[in-house]
């Protein structure tokens, strides 16, 4: 026989305390009884805002342990998983990004749209492989870049660097480790006379870190892209030198 509502308040305030400092109890006190079924005791337990040992409420805690009874007692006792939860959006936001499959399947199923938010983790999880990329490019892509660029001069040994910065790193139409880097330096022309320069050098990496590059795009002046806008130039030039094929299909 289910608890009266009078009596799960008078449980609640007797366990409250020592609920929210052990695990075991909060266990065997609130999420056994909820995920039983019991609508009155969860529908109370929600009003007093029970918290276990580590700040999770109920609803956090049936969604980030993929507890799908808890959650559908939770539920119908009234908590509303589109409210802000925690440090996530809301409960729907909260079950995609801990893969919890039971309680996703749950929202999806009763009508939330689940696909924004699978649509954000991605591209999270695709910014955050960009910075990986990058820092790892970063390591050893300079010298590549630089190489390339110095192989482009009139007089090689005159190079001096002034600065060096990686604009932009990704992978190619291919998959391939893709970068930008811009470098400002000076040397010789041909005539002896030492000029300052400034030009972005676009490569990927091949498989055994051999580089590969288009011939008439790799290295470009600064001046000639984005009327001194970075961001401008490394669109374009990640166009050029990195989606050209799939421009071209395109078209």
């Amino acid at each position: 026989m289910k608890k009266t509502l009078w009596g799960a308040v008078g449980v609640i305030i007797l366990i409250q305390a020592s609920a929210w400092f052990q695990g075991d109890s909060f266990q065997s006190v609130y999420v056994e009884p909820i995920e039983n079924g019991d609508v009155a005791f969860a529908r109370e337990a929600l009003s007093q805002d029970v918290r276990n040992h580590t700040d999770w409420s109920l609803l956090q805690y049936a969604v980030l342990m993929d507890n799908l009874p808890m959650l559908e007692t939770l539920i119908q006792a009234g908590a509303d998983p589109s409210k802000p939860f925690g440090p996530y959006e809301n409960a729907i936001d909260a079950s995609v990004r801990h893969e919890s499959a039971n309680t996703t399947k749950y929202f999806q199923d009763r009508g939330f749209d689940i696909t924004l938010y699978i649509k954000r983790v991605e591209f999270e999880k695709q910014q955050k492989a960009m910075q990986e990329r990058t820092k790892e490019f970063a390591k050893s892509g300079d010298g590549y870049a630089r190489s390339l660029l110095i192989n482009t001069l009139n007089s090689p040994d005159s190079y001096d660097e002034k600065s060096e910065e990686l604009v932009w790193a990704g992978q190619d139409e291919k998959g391939r480790p893709a970068g930008i880097y811009k470098f400002e330096f000076s040397a010789q022309n041909g005539f002896g006379a030492s000029l300052r320069g400034c030009r972005y050098v676009s490569f990927w990496l091949n498989p055994g870190d051999k580089v590969g590059y288009y011939n008439n795009t790799y290295v470009q002046s600064c001046d000639s892209w984005g009327d001194g806008d970075d961001q401008a130039a490394v669109d374009t030039l990640v166009r050029l030198n990195f989606q050209r094929e799939t421009q071209l299909n395109q078209q």
